[in-house]
């Protein structure tokens, strides 16, 4: 997600908005800053834009959370059902104290459970010139949100990175919902990155594996 349109990199909302679907409840999903929020949260939305931490760099890179924080946000999401109160601003500055970027501000995965007690990292699975494993997706949805890879810019032919929050298959199972971190707000995977003749095994082109407990 490294070459944002001019015109999208101008919009930073003043404050985060999201959608109420009817599967909603189902996740305990809280928008930060919502007022009607069900109780108790299970899943904190975030977008990598917030001007609380939309500047801060991504380790030594010249890359910020507000261009390139894709990765750390849905991450973040996904820590907050063993940490409520966690946010994007206090994972990036522990993964900054703690070495979590390449030289290039690329995620280290496996250094976010030392940021966070009681999330583990599994493994991350991916899926560039093969289908997704929905099978595998299925089984580690069942143990919470994951954050899985999309393409930022499915019109075009290379594959432009990014990053979101997966909370669960849609009822038909033809889709996943999902919270995308570059705007904080809810919908589904194939709506917001897909074509329309893609399935998910097209869409999904990584998995970063997360769970519970040590």
């Amino acid at each position: 997600m490294d070459n944002i349109p001019p015109h999208l990199r101008e919009i930073v909302p003043d404050t985060l908005t999201v959608a109420a679907p009817d599967w909603w409840a189902e996740y305990g999903l809280v928008a930060a800053g919502w007022k009607q929020a069900p109780a108790p949260p299970r899943v904190v939305a975030f977008s990598q834009r917030d001007p609380r931490w939309a500047n801060v760099k991504l380790g030594a890179s010249s890359y910020t959370m507000g261009s390139a924080g894709c990765a750390v946000t849905a991450s973040a999401m996904v820590a907050t059902t063993v940490s409520a109160s966690l946010t994007p601003l206090d994972l990036v500055n522990c993964l900054n104290a703690n070495g979590g970027f390449t030289s290039g501000g690329l995620l280290y995965w496996s250094k976010i459970p030392a940021c966070v007690p009681g999330l583990r990292f599994v493994q991350y699975h991916l899926w560039r010139d093969v289908a997704a494993d929905l099978a595998l997706l299925e089984r580690a949805l069942a143990t919470g949100p994951q954050v899985v890879q999309v393409d930022f810019k499915p019109t075009t032919t290379a594959l432009d990175s990014h990053f979101v929050t997966a909370l669960g298959f849609t009822a038909d199972k033809s889709d996943l919902n999902i919270i995308d971190p570059w705007t904080g707000n809810a919908g589904t995977l194939l709506q917001l990155y897909g074509k329309p003749d893609w399935t998910l095994q097209r869409a999904v082109y990584a998995l970063a594996h997360f769970a519970g407990g040590a």
